[in-house]
């Protein structure tokens, strides 16, 4: 049975861009590659996923199509509004739109078909999404695709511990961000400390790669 307080009468209107704004603490980054990747895929299908905007035509979905539009010189943006949200749902819905996306997966030898069909039919493949390095391997017809059975019969392998080796560099701007990573990590950390073991260890002997 279909619950109907979830399903909204929604209508898409044309806004002028100067009218929508960006959602002023969306954790999201677009880089100028996707941004370009976003706006050949508009030239390429049109712009068929409306922006999701509340009743002020803030963005709550859509800053990447919203970007590739202006970067187009798109004047017009197709929107839906949404009037309904409260600020906190707002918040969590701008997050949730991106974050749950990411939680999906391929099924890699069906999209590697998928992939190869549209390369025999002379179909732009940049438009996809993928760069070349990841293209070359789906066309390659000597690419493996059932990755698992690539692993079977090889034998068991049990790696080193490398704990000891395990390093990270940390830069500080200022000394009181020294004092606050002191801390942090509960050790002092003068102009002399070259660097610091955490959790604090004894000394470590490199030839025999033991703690004394």
């Amino acid at each position: 049975m279909t619950d109907k307080n979830l399903i909204k009468t929604l209508q898409i209107e044309l806004v002028n861009k100067d009218k929508i704004k960006p959602f002023k603490d969306n954790p999201r980054l677009h880089s100028d590659d996707q941004i370009k990747q976003i706006a050949n895929s508009i030239k390429e299908f049109g712009f068929r996923v409306p922006l999701a905007v509340d009743e002020d035509f803030t963005i709550l979905a859509g800053h990447g199509r919203y970007k590739a539009a202006v970067l187009m010189g798109m004047v017009e943006m197709p929107v839906v509004q949404h009037k309904d949200l409260s600020p906190a749902q707002k918040k969590a819905f701008v997050i949730a739109d991106n974050k749950i996306t990411l939680n999906s997966t391929w099924q890699n030898e069906l999209l590697w078909e998928q992939v190869k069909s549209l390369d025999e039919l002379g179909f732009d493949l940049n438009i996809l999404g993928f760069d070349n390095a990841e293209l070359l391997p789906m066309l390659d017809n000597n690419t493996v695709t059932d990755f698992a059975s690539e692993w079977e019969g090889m034998p068991d392998y049990e790696s080193e511990d490398i704990t000891a080796y395990r390093t990270i560099k940390v830069h500080f701007e200022t000394d009181r961000d020294v004092e606050l990573f002191a801390k942090v990590v509960g050790q002092k950390i003068t102009d002399k400390t070259k660097f610091i073991s955490y959790p604090e260890q004894k000394p470590f002997d490199a030839e025999s790669k033991r703690y004394d």
